[in-house]
């Protein structure tokens, strides 16, 4: 694992906008929408958009910055590492045995 204050972009994988996706359509108490995910970030002064949002959910995005994916957990509910949980936060060691 890596600490995610030591990472500003991740390659993003196909199966990673699969379980985007699905984090979205399991919110509760209800699904946001793209369109509706992309308003709220932007409200927060995140720049994205719901074609971005399409992207990385459709596995088209090659790459993606900790701070977008943070701020969508965010927003649906999620810390990071319940996303994607090769990431970890809170230590600036990149061996989780110090």
């Amino acid at each position: 694992m890596i600490a995610a204050e030591r990472v500003k972009y991740i390659k993003w994988y196909p199966e990673d906008g699969v379980i985007l996706r699905e984090a979205r359509e399991k919110r509760r108490p209800k699904k946001m929408s793209r369109r509706g995910l992309a308003k709220r970030l932007t409200e927060k002064g995140v720049e994205c958009s719901h074609e971005n949002i399409r992207n990385m959910e459709s596995g088209e995005t090659k790459s993606a910055s900790l701070e977008l994916l943070g701020a969508i957990c965010q927003e649906l509910g999620y810390e990071l590492h319940e996303i994607l949980p090769m990431i970890f936060m809170g230590s600036k060691s990149l061996d989780s045995s110090n």
